[in-house]
């Protein structure tokens, strides 16, 4: 994907169908040279079936997952620890020019104890995924959460939770879920597990600068 193709198909877009889906096959496309070794699926519309758990994780399904190669859906219902571990990240897609969250107001959503569901979703993706690309066609975010392994059990207890509940048809929701312990809701507040990078305001105005950026993102 070169500059003037980008330019092309954000107009047309803009201009023809302004949805967030149609970005979904632009952003994809346009990562995948940058990704090599690497599975870039787009899974927004996964159920929460055997074969969607693993995707939706703790709160939701990213737009696009980024997988090992190796990686192996056949049967995630109890979840496989073993194929959590390849996935490598993922990327949110917004509406063409829609306001992006950052940390900082993340933050002060979980602090004043007012997170709805959107800011819920996005950060139970940021806990699951671990790296998360966040973009409105224009501005590019990168949300990073660095567990090296500490968190993993209680992540896997939240999504196993969510699971059991769900199937007795009972809603779930873990950022009002009492039981979860305080350490992993600090890791929005407190501490530095996670970080916020802005990788671009605009990648239409700064295209060599968000692609030099693009590169230097380690998703091994």
């Amino acid at each position: 994907m070169d500059f003037y193709k980008y330019i092309d198909e954000i107009n047309l877009i803009k201009n023809q169908n302004n949805t967030e889906r149609d970005l979904y096959y632009l952003v994809k496309q346009t990562l995948e040279p940058y990704c090599r070794g690497l599975s870039l699926r787009i899974v927004a519309e996964r159920r929460k079936s055997e074969l969607g758990q693993i995707f939706y994780g703790i709160s939701s399904v990213p737009d696009i997952a980024i997988l090992d190669r190796d990686f192996n859906n056949e049967d995630n219902k109890v979840i496989n620890k073993e194929n959590r571990d390849k996935l490598k990240g993922c990327i949110e897609v917004k509406n063409l020019g829609e306001k992006l969250y950052t940390l900082k107001e993340l933050k002060k959503k979980f602090i004043n104890g007012n997170v709805e569901t959107d800011e819920g979703q996005l950060a139970g993706e940021i806990l699951w995924y671990k790296r998360l690309l966040y973009t409105n066609g224009k501005e590019w975010r990168l949300f990073t959460f660095n567990n090296s392994g500490e968190y993993d059990d209680e992540i896997i207890g939240i999504v196993t939770k969510r699971i059991e509940k769900e199937e007795r048809n009972e809603e779930y929701n873990w950022t009002k879920d009492p039981d979860i312990e305080q350490t992993l809701i600090d890791s929005f507040i407190l501490n530095e597990n996670i970080k916020d990078t802005l990788i671009t305001e605009d990648c239409t105005k700064y295209w060599d600068e968000f692609i030099a950026e693009i590169k230097k993102i380690d998703l091994t």
